[in-house]
This record gives C-alpha cells, structure tokens and sequence, in this order.
C-alpha cells in the first residue's frame, strides 16, 4: 500500500453525495438534512453523552480506572480492552500482549477481557466501541470496494466521528495500562512509560467529554498489518526517548493501522502528519472510496490519500467470510 497526502483540497472536492432528502449515512433511518448536516455544510456524526445518568452515586470503586468521578457502580465488569466488536472473528491473532508464547499468536476475543471499569462507567463508554467499530469496518469496506475488480466505477462513501475514534483511543489506552499488562517497545518498557491517566479520566468523565489525543491515518505501510490479515489484532505505543514519554500509540485492526498522538501543548506537530484529517480517500486500480471524518470545530479541511493494490483472493475471501459472521 502506498498512500500520499494533500492539505487544504480545492473546494470543489468538499462536494457531499448526500442531499438534504437523502437518508442520512449514520444509518439513523432519518434525512441526512435532518441529522447528521451542519448549518455550515459539512456533515457532522454526533457522540451523544458518554457519562453515567445522573444522578452521581459519590462512590469511587478501587477497581475502576475513572473512579476519579466518584461516580462508580459498587460491581466491577469483565471489560473488553480492546473492544469487542473489533476483534470477535475466526481466526484472531494478536502481536505485543505480555502473555504470549510467539510473537504472533492466535487467540480469542475472550482472552482480552480484565475487570477494569465499574458497569456503570463501563455501559455509559459503550457508545464509543459502536463508533470505533463502525469507523474501522468502515476502512475495511473502502478497502475492499477500491481494491474489487469490477465493471461499475461508483464511490462507496460514508461518514464516521473524528472525536468519537479519539475518545476511543482514550479509553483503549487507559484500558490497557489499568490492566497492569506490560510488554516490550524495542528496548523499552510499556511500564516505564505511562499515559497520563488521570488526565484521560477527566477527560472522558468531563461534560463535553474532551480528547487528549490527535488522530493520524499513518501513511508509512509498516503502520498497518496488511501482512497479517484482517483478523489481526495489535498496539504500538510509541515511545519518545528525548523526551522520556509515551507520545502517541498505535492501533491495528481489520488490516489498518491509526495513530493517536497524545496531547502536549510543548511538543511540535509532527511535520510529515496530517492531523485530524475530515477526507481519507483509499484509491484501487479503478475506482475509489470517500470516507468523510467529522469534527465538533469548524477548520480548513485535510485530505488522506492511500493507494491500495488489487485485493488478492485470499483477502477477498477473508472480507466475504467477516460478512457471514
């Protein structure tokens, strides 16, 4: 996969393919102009609230990683760290967790689960799984419909929340460090290196919620696990020596690699990144994909672009069975 990058794209390619009478790509059943289409134009996949129903029960369980809230059920969960939805399919691989024999290893969706949440923080986050679920199965989509020999020349295009991924990322991160797990990074410990977890609590209890993060959609290939398969499940903590901290972290699911850089209003933007892109287009020999990426702010807009090679039977057939299921 090669990929390239554009900043700023004429206006002309801001053109939507949804009118205000068309039913709205968040699949809501509803009119586009309707729900997801924002007085300026541009179509924007709301969260909704991700806090518990008030009111707060004042109790802080020692297990939860958000108990900072002081709005804990007393029952703590079988929590999904990676969320469940991403990773429930035959054939699961993981790469990275502390436990495994070979660094590449088949497993279950029912191995990644710890009690790290309370239920009610656990249920109040669940929106954010269905929002990253539907954003990488909708990278997997683009992929295949650019990559698919056929006839038709039409874009598959759909829409998916910038902030909803971010938070995600959020919870994901804290998620795997409440743990306890560690693993190596190259010569560094995961450990060694911790996310700033209280800052993640505030953000995700705050009311808006509020993004420590920063998405990139990586172009470098060895970002993505494309060699693995699509079953393959993995994180990448990116570690800044010079600076002694973990500065970004890396997801790979459904073939796909997406990158998270932890805010620091020090450090400089990564000059070779395109930060919090609203376009990533995924171009195939013949046809091509839009999935638009929608931002609470209004900003000059950022375009992805990566160039994918013919899907290879083995992939397609992967992509049909991931149906079935």
């Amino acid at each position: 996969m090669a990929a390239r990058r554009w900043i700023t794209p004429p206006q002309d390619q801001w053109d939507f393919p949804w009118t205000r009478s068309d039913s709205c790509p968040c699949d809501s059943g509803k009119p586009f102009g309707d729900c997801c289409l924002r007085s300026d134009g541009r179509p924007h996949l709301k969260l909704g609230p991700i806090q518990p129903t008030p009111p707060a029960t004042g109790y802080a369980h020692p297990r939860c990683y958000l108990n900072r809230s002081c709005d804990c059920s007393r029952t703590i969960s079988r929590e999904h760290y990676i969320s469940r939805g991403l990773i429930s399919r035959p054939g699961l691989k993981v790469r990275g967790m502390p436990w495994q024999a070979e660094p590449v290893m088949a497993t279950s969706a029912d191995a990644l689960i710890s009690k790290i949440l309370c239920q009610r923080h656990n249920s109040a986050l669940s929106p954010l799984d269905a929002h990253a679920q539907r954003a990488f199965l909708a990278l997997e989509a683009a992929q295949m419909h650019a990559t698919k020999a056929s006839l038709s020349r039409k874009r598959f295009s759909t829409l998916i929340s910038g902030e909803a991924l971010e938070l995600w990322a959020m919870k994901t991160l804290a998620g795997l460090y409440a743990t306890g797990m560690d693993f190596k990074v190259g010569p560094y410990r995961f450990r060694d290196y911790p996310p700033p977890m209280a800052k993640i609590a505030d953000g995700l209890t705050a009311i808006p919620p509020r993004s420590l993060m920063r998405l990139e959609v990586p172009t470098d290939a060895d970002a993505h696990e494309a060699s693995l398969g699509r079953s393959a499940v993995s994180t990448l903590p990116v570690i800044d020596e010079d600076q002694g901290r973990l500065v970004a972290v890396i997801f790979r699911l459904q073939g796909l690699g997406l990158k998270f850089h932890l805010e620091d209003k020090g450090a400089p933007t990564p000059s070779d990144a395109v930060l919090r892109p609203h376009m990533i287009d995924v171009v195939g020999p013949d046809r091509s994909s839009r999935i638009y990426v929608s931002w609470g702010e209004a900003r000059p807009g950022q375009i992805v672009f990566l160039k994918l090679k013919p899907a290879t039977p083995r992939q397609k057939d992967a992509w049909r069975a991931s149906q079935k299921g």
